[in-house]
């Protein structure tokens, strides 16, 4: 009797939690994107910011959106850090170069004497060449065909106001 009561309970234990995980792939997407999204926001105002400010101004919003950049970059590569780890692939292990590429990458950008443009067209440049292995990746079913269409929509918002920003620095 005990063992048949221990039984349904693990049993409405299992169904509430395959419930639970159908809702949480619905969250999880929906908060990916707000999430997403909203880290535009820094790009699409410094893109706005920069055009009518003076220039002690300018130079604040162009570094504060160099720092974000770095962090936003660092973040695409930690994606792929974290899809290593849950890969089922048989090799999973090329993830860990590409998760790690634009950290170098950045300290790199943030260590060289260049002009604010260089920098600005250098990140555009990183961002989107890993907009194109990130289309590789969802070629090999790597990653998941909604992540690349929001990866697209914010690569293409990210380049579009780097871009207005260089426009203005020119």
């Amino acid at each position: 009797m005990i063992k048949i009561v221990y039984q349904q309970k693990i049993l409405k234990l299992l169904r509430s939690w395959i419930k639970y995980s159908k809702n949480m792939f619905k969250k999880k997407k929906t908060i990916a994107l707000t999430l997403g999204y909203a880290g535009t926001i820094p790009f699409i105002c410094s893109a706005i910011l920069v055009w009518y400010s003076n220039s002690n101004n300018v130079n604040f919003i162009l570094n504060t959106i160099l720092v974000y950049s770095y962090l936003i970059i660092t973040f695409i590569g930690a994606v792929y850090w974290g899809v290593a780890l849950i890969s089922e692939e048989e090799n999973p292990v090329k993830f860990f170069p590409i998760s790690i590429f634009p950290f170098t990458a950045v300290w790199f950008i943030s260590m060289i004497n260049a002009k604010t443009s260089v920098k600005i067209l250098v990140i555009i440049l990183i961002i989107n060449f890993f907009f194109i292995i990130e289309k590789y990746f969802l070629n090999k079913k790597s990653i998941p065909k909604w992540y690349f269409i929001l990866r697209t929509k914010l690569n293409i918002i990210v380049t579009i106001s780097l871009l207005i920003i260089l426009l203005n620095l020119i």
